[in-house]
């Protein structure tokens, strides 16, 4: 069970080639709930080539990743995933092939507006620019959004401004 964490602070020293960069990754055979998150991907080091950076991962643990096990699971709810990189491909749920249980919703991702690479999802091989195309494709996250949050700072991922009390961003209990 991965619950009710803040992560960030994602940063690269210089130019990577085959960089994986993910808030959460789930790779097990077992159940994994992930719960509650909220991650921030902020701008980053613009990186060579073949990299995946998400905010959520589901996948085998092989560099070249491969679909899960089909006895894995996965169930993804209540998360904020803010992209804030302006130009490197970057998806906010990143599904890996086609076999094991996948379920999401009710989460939020953000994408900056003028990222032409940010990608509400990725599932079966396939890139999803926006939460409609994601959920005609996946078949999941239908009470899901995609809106601005603002937070107290980069440091501290807790609601600020008008994102305090914005039932979008709310979950379910």
């Amino acid at each position: 069970n991965i619950y009710n964490n803040f992560i960030g602070g994602f940063g690269l020293t210089g130019a990577a080639n085959n960089a994986r960069i993910y808030g959460i990754r789930t790779t097990s055979t077992s159940t994994t709930n992930i719960y509650h998150n909220t991650i921030h991907i902020p701008e980053l080091t613009d990186m060579v080539a073949s990299n995946n950076i998400a905010g959520i991962a589901f996948a085998t643990a092989a560099v070249t990743e491969a679909s899960p096990a089909a006895a894995a699971n996965a169930t993804i709810k209540n998360n904020i995933i803010v992209i804030d990189e302006s130009t490197m491909k970057v998806w906010g749920i990143r599904r890996v092939g086609a076999t094991g249980t996948f379920t999401s919703d009710y989460n939020n991702v953000s994408i900056n507006a003028s990222n032409t690479s940010g990608y509400f999802g990725f599932f079966n091989a396939t890139d999803y620019a926006t939460l409609a195309n994601w959920q005609t494709a996946s078949s999941q996250d239908a009470n899901s959004v995609s809106k601005a949050v603002t937070f107290v700072s980069a440091s501290d991922l807790h609601l600020a401004g008008g994102s305090i009390g914005d039932t979008d961003l709310k979950g379910t209990p």
